[in-house]
């Protein structure tokens, strides 16, 4: 009996050993909170512009516990932080070590997610005007953070790397005169016709439990192209002859559907030579575009016609490649 009493009396201590053995943590407040530090690639829109995400802008973030196999926190806004360069939302590390995934995203029109499949967007608000001055860049990324213990210490991440993604394609326009027509030729607007501007837009997250999850974008629900096409407002000055040609405005940013029936078909150029001014419609063989793609139609007047090619290339530096016009 006394044998017995001995080896409940060991386990009895060796419940007690384990239970003082956890995860310590003495560092400040603000070394557990969870900060981005976001990147993209480079555009002309809101509220992404030269690769840089704007101070003045806001993103929501969910986030996702791998290690616990739950979500983390629901979407949360996190914005510039004052006091430094990250984004910050007022959320914290957890006091145990663990892989969070997280999901980032930007610009969305009364947005909601869930972690699953899908995360679904709900229906975002993208009709444009003329000169495009309602468009939105709607992007979204990845990320994930690691805490992790060494000897009882826990360690948090500086921040975040979130590369964000665009759910459109970019088409743009440039204009250039041949010699002897310099000066001569106006562009008063390039109308995008066939394009569509709104739509619902889901993000697919897969494998999210595990380490190493993915993303995938797609539209539905599109809206009707508007029947007079789109304006994009033309330099209102003559075009000289250059190398580099006059950008036309921002361009649009447009849904790309995914099918083969083309995301828009045809551009119509308005343009004023020697004090007359005629309209210029041109389809192009190709019109499908995808996300994430900018496609850059590249116009030249002369005296006697237009010449028109075209180039597309991803929104972060890098050459184009041609595309059958």
């Amino acid at each position: 009996m006394k044998k017995v009493l001995v080896l409940l009396s060991a386990a009895a201590l060796l419940l007690v050993s384990c239970a003082k053995v956890k995860d310590v943590y003495t560092g400040s407040p603000e070394s557990r909170q969870i900060a981005f530090s976001p990147l993209a690639q480079p555009a002309t829109k809101a509220p992404i512009a030269d690769g840089v995400f704007p101070t003045s802008s806001t993103m929501k973030v969910a986030a996702y516990n791998k290690s616990a196999g739950a979500e983390f926190f629901a979407p949360a806004d996190f914005t510039y932080s004052n006091s430094g360069t990250l984004w910050t939302g007022g959320k914290s590390w957890p006091l145990s070590p663990a892989v969070i995934h997280f999901l980032a995203y930007a610009e969305f029109q009364g947005s909601t997610v869930t972690w699953g499949t899908p995360i679904s967007v709900a229906s975002v608000a993208l009709q444009m005007t003329d000169n495009s001055s309602a468009q939105k860049d709607l992007v979204y990324a990845l990320g994930k953070g690691v805490v992790s213990q060494s000897n009882n210490e826990l360690t948090f991440p500086t921040s975040v790397s979130m590369s964000f993604q665009h759910a459109q394609a970019w088409i743009a326009f440039n204009a250039n005169a041949a010699s002897g027509s310099g000066g001569r030729v106006t562009v008063n607007y390039i109308k995008l016709n066939g394009a569509k501007y709104s739509g619902t837009y889901t993000v697919t997250v897969s494998n999210y439990t595990t380490d190493t999850p993915s993303a995938t974008g797609a539209w539905s629900n599109l809206g009707a192209a508007p029947e007079e096409g789109v304006n994009i407002a033309g330099p209102g000055s003559a075009i000289a002859t250059s190398e580099s040609g006059t950008a036309i405005g921002n361009g649009l940013l447009i849904v790309p559907d995914g099918t083969d029936a083309g995301d828009f078909t045809s551009f119509t150029i308005n343009y004023t030579l020697d004090n007359k001014t005629y309209n210029y419609t041109y389809t192009p063989a190709s019109t499908n575009v995808l996300a994430g793609n900018k496609y850059t139609y590249n116009i030249v007047f002369s005296m006697h016609d237009i010449a028109i090619s075209a180039g597309v290339q991803t929104w972060s530096a890098g050459s184009g490649v041609g595309v059958n016009i």
